[in-house]
């Protein structure tokens, strides 16, 4: 919250707050303003390979207005600016190399060690990193606020109907890679990850929920990432050799 408002002085965090704000995920941000900060980031950082294309419609705070026209998927990966993840980048990295449906593995019975939901949230966003973080380091990837994503709702490919079995939907196939062509206000997007409000079943990593993208909800914030090179990566050590 305290580096959103760096970009939105005025936003201020929605619902039953008691911690302070600042020390909170971000909330009740539009994914179109989610997309903007991340163009913000790259520009405050001085990296001129920003992802979104800017529309005419748009203004200093919301350079997107309410329609986006986007780049071929290609272009937006190779591109090194600041933006949204997809849904397998999300969930890879919520995962942290886990195969299980919960952080804490197959059942929920130690998901609030993990993860703020309708069951321990006491129906409010809670400070980040209170909770145990996941095997790479991220705190939070499941429940508190759920996150927006760069995925347009489609169907899993080879999927019809879930799955379920002992009342849990089992692990799908990879999601639909594709980036939808335009966002409008028609577009469902992609949420992930579960929030304070939902219950555990929501809070499983491939859980998925979606909405406009005008949408701004006290559930709701988003998480950023950028495609680094192979010379950044092996300067931040993050692939040990065998």
């Amino acid at each position: 919250q305290g580096r959103f408002e760096a970009f939105l002085p005025e936003h201020k965090s929605v619902g039953n707050v008691v911690d302070s704000p600042k020390d909170l995920p971000v909330n009740a941000v539009s994914w179109f303003h989610a997309v903007a900060y991340c163009q913000f980031l790259s520009c405050k950082l001085n990296n001129p390979d920003t992802v979104y294309p800017q529309t005419e419609d748009g203004d200093s705070k919301n350079p997107f207005g309410r329609y986006m026209r986007m780049e071929p998927r290609s272009q937006i990966i190779r591109a090194r600016g600041y933006r949204l993840p997809t849904e397998v980048e999300w969930e890879m990295a919520a995962r942290g190399g886990i195969t299980t449906p919960f952080p804490c593995g197959r059942f929920d019975e130690d998901l609030k060690r993990h993860a703020f939901t309708s069951r321990n949230s006491g129906g409010r966003l809670h400070k980040v990193a209170e909770l145990m973080p996941n095997p790479w380091g991220l705190f939070d990837a499941c429940g508190n606020a759920a996150e927006w994503t760069m995925t347009e709702l489609l169907p899993y490919e080879g999927t019809t109907e879930p799955e379920i079995k002992n009342g849990i939907e089992l692990e799908k196939p990879k999601p639909y890679l594709n980036f939808p062509t335009e966002i409008t206000l028609s577009t469902f997007m992609v949420i992930r990850g579960g929030s304070m409000a939902n219950n555990s079943l929501q809070a499983r990593f491939s859980s998925r929920l979606a909405v406009k993208p005008d949408t701004r909800a006290a559930s709701i914030g988003f998480r950023i990432c950028r495609t680094i090179s192979d010379a950044e990566a092996a300067s931040m050590q993050l692939f040990s050799k065998p």
